[in-house]
């Protein structure tokens, strides 16, 4: 019996283990709260529970790509308002995939859920042109206002196996459920209000072991 427990350790040692372990991290992460969009820092987590499903967690945190975005000009009540945006996006996404084949030696397409949460802030500075000296209107005031909402959906992917050097590129599509009033700020364009469909597309690579 000894003996046997000594062999049956030793092969527990000596085989392969079937559960991966990954980080990532890119910043070609593209996602739509607002259908203008956003890119995004991104470092994650990942798991293969087998050679045909994984888990993961994200972290991700929006930031300016191509520099501080340029003023927009919207309409309210007759007059023309100009505002300048800034918007923080953080938040963390849980996903889990489906390989469409075994993925322990190679790269394979997948598809499966996510789920997540993001808190965004809009900082607002409108500015209206009036005539003759006329004061500003009282809604055209600095607004600063956050809110959470929870994108929920279905990414689609091609990654390489969790051995040293893996890539994953991917898209995703869902809706975004939560309070999407913020801000209360009607001359907004519709490509800055909050919206109900949820796009993201990446690039992230990392490593595995």
């Amino acid at each position: 019996m000894k003996r046997l427990l000594t062999l049956a350790l030793l092969a527990a040692l000596g085989a392969p283990s079937m559960a991966q372990w990954g980080l990532r991290a890119t910043i070609l992460h593209f996602e739509t709260p607002a259908p203008r969009g956003t890119w995004n820092f991104l470092a994650g987590l990942d798991h293969d529970l087998n050679d045909r499903m994984a888990v993961g967690l994200d972290f991700t945190v929006a930031f300016n790509l191509f520099g501080e975005p340029e003023a927009e000009q919207g309409e309210y009540e007759g007059y023309l308002v100009d505002y300048a945006l800034q918007r923080k996006v953080m938040g963390l996404t849980y996903r889990s995939c489906y390989f469409f084949s075994d993925n322990d030696n190679g790269a394979s397409a997948y598809v499966g859920p996510f789920i997540g949460f993001r808190r965004i802030t809009y900082d607002l500075a409108p500015y209206v042109t009036t005539f003759y000296g006329l004061d500003q209107p009282a809604w055209a005031r600095p607004v600063s206002e956050e809110t959470i909402v929870f994108p929920v959906g279905m990414r689609f992917g091609f990654r390489g196996a969790l051995d040293g050097y893996s890539g994953d590129i991917y898209v995703g599509v869902g809706t975004t459920l939560g309070d999407k009033d913020m801000p209360n700020a009607p001359y907004l364009l519709k490509k800055d209000r909050l919206g109900g469909l949820f796009l993201q597309a990446g690039y992230s690579y990392g490593i595995g072991w």
